[in-house]
């Protein structure tokens, strides 16, 4: 699903490469080791591309606008309003490089409103039927929806954050691909001789990345719907400028991928008795009482060691529990435990 729209635009050696290249970075292959929603709406949100993008610049038929709208629909549900902004910045985008805004006319917004609301409202009717389906909406719309676009209560960074992330989440492509976003930009008034797949990966990357950055809410994980235009970007800034010895380079780039994933898991047995807390699960079942200090991500492992909810408290109210009280703690806060004396800390 991923190579679709590489192989309906550029060929379909290069979709295989290009496919091959993306599962094989580093930062991918290891956010793939943890089973994630994000997944599951990227999903939608390249069926709703790959629609859109294999029918343009036809007259787009009535079922193809239905399926898209209810794509977008079903990856709203699943993960949240990315699945909405990112399908809608991108053909924005698109049309605007094609100087064919009209086409907008074409994918009947209006009823793909209609439709995507009807998902909404029917699926909000179904929470409403248990008894805390009013606080649940309130919780998704407000802190998870709203609040991370405003004013986040976690994950608050800089605008620049993204771009700082870039260099390390792209290993081994960095370079490659900084390199043919500045070459796209340098070029972006010579759009006559860009290729479809140029703009359909500019059109994915550039609007989204420019959003996601004025964003309060920051997460590197938020911008995995970006990273297969980013991974064509890169390679066709190689096949451009290295013509003659472009597929050595994407055969080292692959095999350092590959060596890079061999000995991650060599260490990764170490990794997990060492840093993470799978050695104390047996402890923290037979406890119960557990908080967290200063480590809000403590409360993932509540369903593996059957509790509701782990708590994360404060230090003044860590001070009131008492000895029998296990505290889940990050190393870096574990003096602050050892400080008040009287509860232990893992």
């Amino acid at each position: 699903m991923w190579y679709t729209p590489s192989k309906l635009y550029w060929n379909e050696r290069m979709a295989y490469i290009s496919t091959a290249i993306f599962i094989t970075l580093p930062y991918i292959f290891g956010i793939s080791l943890v089973l994630r929603m994000d997944y599951l709406m990227i999903m939608f949100i390249m069926l709703v591309l790959y629609t859109f993008f294999k029918s343009y610049p036809k007259d787009i038929s009535n079922i193809n606008i239905f399926f898209i709208y209810c794509f977008i629909g079903f990856g709203i549900l699943v993960k949240g309003g990315a699945a909405f902004t990112i399908p809608l910045f991108t053909i924005i985008f698109y049309l605007y490089l094609n100087k064919d805004m009209k086409y907008l006319k074409k994918i009947k917004p209006i009823i793909g409103i209609l439709i995507i609301l009807l998902i909404l409202i029917t699926w909000f009717s179904l929470i409403l039927t248990d008894i805390n389906g009013i606080q649940y909406i309130k919780l998704i719309l407000g802190q998870e929806t709203i609040g991370r676009m405003i004013k986040s209560k976690a994950h608050i960074k800089p605008f620049y954050f993204y771009l700082k992330q870039l260099p390390f989440t792209l290993l081994t492509l960095a370079p490659f691909f900084s390199l043919g976003i500045l070459s796209n930009l340098n070029n972006i008034f010579k759009l006559d001789r860009w290729k479809k797949i140029d703009k359909i990966s500019f059109s994915i990357f550039f609007p989204n990345f420019i959003f996601f950055s004025l964003l309060s809410g920051k997460l590197e994980i938020y911008l995995l719907p970006l990273y297969y235009a980013m991974v064509i970007i890169s390679l066709r800034f190689i096949e451009n400028k290295f013509i003659y010895s472009r597929y050595k380079i994407y055969n080292v780039i692959l095999s350092i991928n590959i060596f890079i994933f061999l000995v991650c898991s060599f260490f990764l047995p170490s990794y997990t008795k060492n840093y993470t807390l799978k050695p104390i699960i047996n402890i923290l079942k037979n406890n119960n009482n557990i908080y967290s200090y200063r480590f809000l991500d403590a409360r993932n492992i509540s369903f593996e060691i059957n509790k509701k909810y782990i708590e994360d408290i404060s230090s003044s109210e860590a001070i009131k529990v008492n000895k029998n009280t296990l505290v889940l703690v990050r190393n870096k806060y574990l003096n602050d435990c050892f400080l008040q004396g009287q509860i232990p800390c893992f």
